[in-house]
């Protein structure tokens, strides 16, 4: 393997510092290696799913949940830049970035953004994942496993934190 440390050897030019016979003939050999990085043909391969992965676990983005209607009310949006309609025995699936606010009853209410354990997540789109919750008629949500089918029991059995009750003045 060629190695090449600028600090003590600076190139001339870029093909100076490209002058190493295994580059030539492997695609993944680096053109300069630098020890103390460990940066080999394993990593390189994998370069683009360590990418994705750091990328994934520092940016958070929206949630999205299709949210079945389970109560005898019409729910409707009430912040997300989002306007829907959802009847009951009904389903959508929406955005849940901060929290959920609904209307119910021509009330607002406000759920918070929970904690999901990871059996529960779908991939959705590209990079997102998206939940089942069930409203009740009792105005909490209940979650529910991928496969499950709406409506659901309401003896459902629920992970810690759920079911989500609503918090504010409607409450």
């Amino acid at each position: 393997m060629c190695c090449v440390d600028p600090l003590r050897s600076p190139p001339q030019s870029s093909r100076s510092l490209i002058h190493c016979p295994e580059a030539a003939t492997d695609p993944l050999q680096p053109f300069v290696s630098f020890p103390e990085l460990n940066v080999g043909r394993q990593t390189m391969r994998h370069l683009p799913l360590l990418f994705l992965l750091a990328c994934l676990s520092s940016c958070s983005g929206p949630l999205y949940v299709t949210l079945y209607n389970n109560s005898e009310h019409d729910v409707q949006s009430v912040a997300n830049d989002e306007e829907w309609q959802i009847l009951p025995g009904e389903s959508q699936t929406i955005t849940f970035v901060r929290g959920l606010q609904l209307l119910l009853d021509g009330g607002p209410v406000s759920y918070p953004h929970p904690e999901v354990p990871g059996k529960y997540y779908v991939p959705y789109k590209i990079m997102y994942f998206k939940i089942k919750l069930q409203l009740q008629p009792n105005r909490e949500l209940l979650l529910l496993l991928p496969k499950e089918n709406f409506p659901a029991s309401t003896d459902h059995p629920q992970p810690e934190g759920f079911p989500l009750k609503p918090t504010g003045e409607n409450a």
